[in-house]
């Protein structure tokens, strides 16, 4: 993920003495300059964002942590449903393939160089230390165009966590993305080489083998913390025994 932006400075103005007009009056009552009027913007945008948050747990997006690592959705929202691909060619619907296993659903690419092999690396030593705990992951590539079959199937076999790599059509995987209220993938400009990077969400989601979204978790969730929140899981009820035959019975690269 790259954040594009950066600061410039203004080149100075230049000005003819003669056009400088004699000062003024001095005014002894304070003036409403370019500092006031930021700190008043500033104001204004965290007002804003704590309404935006409150109207977002009224529609029943992420709310309080609950001792969680990460959002908790409330109330859940049923698994999410839609129509890819895995790297051996076959179709996969997600709502039945994935239908009583413990799922944790992301969308990414192979090349990209921090955010999805950081977070796959986490959860591979996450669920290694973890018994009686199985969760498949589910790996949405967002760039099609170079994570072929075979790509994404070697990609995704550098990590022991159980998982299926998932491709499709631009517009299919804008459909995924939409289903999980995610917004699509932008694309860089090609370098010289035919390089590029994508911007993508990082978000992983926690679904429960009750067939229930329960937790969103941004990028950044250390080790510990997935072993925290992976064994709630399991006391919560959202780990079904029978994940550990289904994963198996379903791993994928």
């Amino acid at each position: 993920v790259r954040d594009a932006g950066g600061v410039t400075d203004a080149p100075e103005a230049d000005h003819d003495a003669s056009e400088v007009p004699p000062p003024g009056p001095t005014r002894s009552g304070p003036a409403f300059g370019l500092g006031a009027f930021a700190a008043l913007l500033g104001v204004f945008v965290v007002l804003l964002g704590i309404g935006l948050g409150l109207r977002a747990l009224q529609d029943g997006r992420p709310g309080g942590d609950d001792g969680f690592h990460g959002a908790v959705f409330d109330p859940p929202r049923p698994r999410y449903d839609f129509q890819l691909t895995t790297t051996d060619g076959e179709p996969f619907d997600f709502a039945a393939e994935t239908q009583g296993q413990l799922t944790l659903l992301f969308f990414g690419y192979t090349h990209c160089p921090d955010v999805c092999p950081i977070t796959l690396t986490t959860l591979d030593g996450a669920l290694g230390e973890l018994d009686g705990v199985a969760a498949r992951v589910v790996f949405v590539t967002v760039d099609p165009e170079r994570d072929t079959d075979e790509a994404l199937a070697e990609w995704l076999g550098r990590f022991d966590v159980p998982s299926v790599g998932l491709r499709g059509t631009p517009e299919e995987i804008d459909a995924a993305l939409a289903a999980a209220d995610l917004p699509p993938p932008t694309f860089s400009e090609r370098d010289e080489d035919g390089s590029y990077t994508v911007g993508h969400s990082s978000r992983v989601f926690l679904i429960g083998a009750d067939d229930q979204v329960r937790i969103v978790y941004p990028f950044g969730i250390r080790q510990g913390e997935w072993v925290e929140d992976l064994s709630r899981a399991r006391d919560e009820g959202w780990a079904s025994p029978t994940d550990v035959t289904a994963v198996a019975a379903g791993q994928a690269g």
